[in-house]
């Protein structure tokens, strides 16, 4: 058998010691921590110590160009129109700070400020329809109209959250409790409503102030608008109120024929002397019927027969 190649030949490895050197090429590369590295350098570019400065110089200067430059547009925006009979309350980040009362050009920094305007002049509410019970029980539909003003707006505008819908509700209120002291109808026309509106007003105005008098309100005057029966007693009512019409104009219908009658006999005892029990019971008969009667009367005549 031939002997192998040369190149085939096992070698014996040797194994160096684990503390002896190894070469160059597979020595570790020496620990170097990043902080000790430099940072990469541009032109032109600021370090981390230098950028704080120049932040500091910058708004150094640009801070007080940004002032000068907004100061004309600033006091502008600050002025503002009152018109007369206008009060303005100023509110600045939420907070009242004054009010203003002088109309024309007026002046406060429009930096975080707000301004309500209220009119001060007589304003007119209508009061919508609501129901109502009189003194007698009997249920009634009524309207009415408010007028008033505004006596102070910042106590209007921060005491209650809508001083309209305040002023509605209570006017409602007011006009139950009063109306229901009085009926609807009543023969003293001036203990009734409807005889009796210009008085109820006046009262309702007067409870109606003292009501609205702590929110910066003034009331002048409350009228009532339109006043009639509710719907489930109207028809009722109207038969009442013409059953007792007729009564009345048949009263005074009868009160007349009296009247008239008495005037007759009185007549015509001092043209033709003293009349019978009978023919004056004749004559008052006729003239009653003829004058209480609804009805063309058609005469008749007594044909009495002679004595026998």
């Amino acid at each position: 058998m031939p002997p192998p190649p040369l190149d085939r030949v096992a070698r014996p490895i040797k194994v160096a010691p684990a503390d002896a050197p190894g070469p160059a090429w597979a020595a570790p590369p020496p620990e170097q921590h990043v902080a000790d590295q430099p940072a990469p350098q541009y032109e032109g570019m600021a370090t981390a110590t230098e950028q704080p400065e120049s932040i500091e110089k910058d708004q150094f200067f640009l801070t007080p160009i940004m002032n000068i430059a907004l100061a004309p547009l600033t006091c502008l925006c600050s002025w503002f129109v009152l018109n007369t009979r206008e009060e303005a309350v100023v509110l600045q980040f939420g907070k009242y700070v004054k009010r203003i009362t002088t109309p024309g050009w007026n002046y406060y920094p429009c930096i975080g400020r707000s301004i309500e305007t209220l009119s001060t002049a007589t304003i007119s509410m209508s009061i919508p329809d609501c129901k109502v019970v009189d003194y007698e029980g009997n249920p009634i539909v009524v309207s009415a109209i408010v007028q008033y003003s505004i006596r102070d707006a910042e106590i209007a505008l921060l005491t209650v959250d809508n001083y309209k819908q305040y002023l509605r509700l209570l006017a409602g209120t007011v006009l139950r409790h009063v109306l229901a002291q009085y009926p609807f109808q009543a023969p003293d026309k001036l203990k009734s409503i409807v005889g009796n509106l210009d008085r109820i007003g006046r009262q309702l105005a007067t409870s109606l102030d003292s009501l609205v008098a702590p929110i910066g309100l003034q009331v002048h005057a409350v009228r009532i608008d339109e006043l009639s029966y509710a719907v489930e007693v109207a028809g009722v009512m109207l038969r009442k109120q013409a059953a007792a019409s007729t009564v009345a104009a048949r009263k005074l219908q009868v009160e007349a024929a009296v009247g008239i009658t008495a005037d007759a006999l009185h007549e015509l005892t001092k043209e033709y002397g003293a009349l019978s029990q009978q023919q004056q019971a004749d004559i008052v008969i006729n003239l009653m019927t003829l004058v209480c009667s609804g009805k063309s009367v058609v005469p008749v005549l007594n044909m009495r027969s002679g004595t026998t």
